[in-house]
């Protein structure tokens, strides 16, 4: 009987051994759904948390978005985030802008993620799920910040702009 046993914990430390191979590949993958480009958005679906009778606050509702990582373009060419959103049926609607200033590389744990507000839309203000969308973009007719230093560090990087969004809710 216990030939039995340890061939079935065996059995089973292996199947465990084997998911939790697979674990890095999973959480690299769901991490790069929140990384935004120039080429590419991150979207994002969230549900506004019901009202209680205590946090009943007139207060208007926003959009808090938080970011854990920024890359600048290698050009040093001004980008900004645009964030949109959408409930289902209804049309896409610009909820605000921001840039990361200063306009330098950094990678944050969540608690020291810089966190933007913006207001939320009175179209969007709904027990709806929204779906927003983060995109990078160009500022249009910037020129490239004269402090960057031709041929630096940034020049030697490849690629463009990259921020990675660390959360995306509705207060």
């Amino acid at each position: 009987m216990t030939g039995i046993r340890s061939g079935w914990i065996t059995r089973l430390g292996a199947v465990v051994l084997a998911a939790f191979a697979h674990l890095p590949l999973a959480a690299r993958a769901e991490s790069d759904a929140m990384l935004a480009t120039i080429d590419k958005p991150v979207t994002v679906t969230v549900q506004r948390a019901p009202a209680t009778a205590e946090a009943a606050a007139p207060r208007r509702p926003r959009v808090i978005v938080s970011v854990t990582n920024y890359s600048p373009t290698a050009d040093c060419t001004p980008v900004q985030v645009v964030v949109k959103g959408r409930t289902e049926g209804g049309a896409e609607v610009e909820v605000g802008r921001f840039a990361i200033t200063p306009d330098q590389a950094f990678d944050a744990a969540a608690p020291e993620a810089q966190r933007f507000a913006l207001p939320l839309p009175s179209g969007l203000a709904t027990d709806k799920p929204v779906r927003f969308t983060v995109h990078l973009v160009p500022v249009e007719g910037a020129r490239p910040n004269s402090a960057c230093p031709p041929g630096g560090p940034r020049a030697a990087k490849p690629g463009g702009a990259s921020v990675r969004i660390g959360a995306v809710e509705i207060q």
